[in-house]
């Protein structure tokens, strides 16, 4: 089972995610694979990949590989076990989702014997259901669960505590209060530049962290 950490949806280029570099430290040799399956625009892929592999050299990763929905899955998996961390873009988390069905991949990560990092998208997909706060968009309109592809248990909510609506969804409070006295559920909500570490079953918090339970907030 992989060590895994659920960010809240920062710019990673910006430096301000300390818990990734934390990361880095702890392994030896590290080896990136960044996963760019949350979005299928070849061109985009290359630019955020360019500035991705900018930020994640120059806090000691040296060896950096690709891999995105064009990439066969025997490729993907080769990629796989030649790395020891895996990093989750954000993006179109249900694209995220789909693709990494379409490649048959969940098996291979759940057995990854290393570190998987997501940030935004890349954090909800890693969740057996994640929570969708309704946004200004057609399919948005109802605040539910959404599933992911299993690797932990815990329910999570992201961009928490951003001013922008298309990002951390309409009146998040009261959304998540709801829904977490209606149906029973726990929900970790995590602000951008904050994470949630889990690692066989323990959590453990960086950063500021809500908790929404039984219709009541606490901060962690």
């Amino acid at each position: 089972m992989p060590r895994l950490f659920l960010e809240g949806g920062a710019n990673l280029q910006e430096g301000k995610v300390k818990v990734m570099k934390k990361i880095v430290k702890t392994v030896k040799n590290p080896s990136l694979l960044m996963l760019q399956l949350s979005s299928n625009d070849k061109k985009k892929n290359i630019k955020y990949g360019k500035l991705l592999s900018k930020y994640f050299k120059s806090i000691g990763i040296k060896k950096i590989q690709f891999a995105n929905h064009s990439n066969s899955r025997a490729d993907i998996l080769e990629k796989i076990n030649n790395s020891n961390l895996i990093y989750l873009p954000g993006g179109k988390t249900k694209l995220l989702y789909q693709n990494i069905m379409k490649k048959n991949i969940i098996k291979n990560l759940k057995n990854f014997n290393g570190i998987i990092f997501g940030g935004s998208a890349g954090a909800l997909v890693q969740c057996k259901k994640y929570i969708a706060i309704k946004k200004p968009e057609p399919d948005r309109k109802i605040t539910k669960p959404r599933s992911g592809i299993g690797l932990t248990d815990i329910m999570i909510s992201v961009h928490y505590g951003s001013k922008n609506p298309m990002l951390a969804g309409e009146n998040p409070d009261i959304e998540l209060k709801n829904f977490s006295k209606k149906h029973n559920k726990k929900i970790y909500a995590i602000p951008e530049r904050s994470a949630i570490e889990y690692n066989n079953g323990k959590l453990k918090f960086h950063g500021n962290i809500y908790l929404f339970n039984k219709g009541i907030k606490t901060k962690i």
